[in-house]
């Protein structure tokens, strides 16, 4: 199946204040087996190593399922570990082509409602 493929259906984006941490592989599995194709991490309390070694486990994870990872705006940590994508937000914009040359995964970026963005 091709990314563009991969990129349709259930798009789960976690949260780092609403789903323990010592659940969140358990709620992502159960979203994958529900039919998700995509799981985005948005975790803006944990330290850079524990979101590095929970992107690789939870990457590891959606492929088993055939699915898609993304991580929110931890650039170089998506680079490192050359995950299936990464999105970035409206301070990171300026940086879009900078960061295409050295990620060849998705990127997604939030718009605010501006596509022109």
């Amino acid at each position: 199946m091709s990314n563009t493929e991969r990129l349709e259906g259930l798009y789960v984006i976690t949260d780092d204040k609403l789903t323990p941490k010592d659940k969140l592989l358990e709620m992502v599995e159960a979203s994958l087996k529900g039919g998700a194709s995509i799981v985005q991490l948005r975790d803006k309390s944990s330290s850079d190593e524990e979101i590095k070694a929970t992107s690789l486990a939870l990457q590891k994870l959606c492929h088993y399922y055939d699915a898609l990872f993304v991580l929110n705006d931890k650039i170089d940590i998506a680079i490192e570990c050359k995950l299936d994508g990464l999105h970035i937000g409206k301070s990171d914009h300026h940086r879009f082509e900078e960061i295409r040359k050295n990620f060849d995964g998705i990127i997604g970026v939030s718009c605010y409602g501006d596509i022109p963005l």
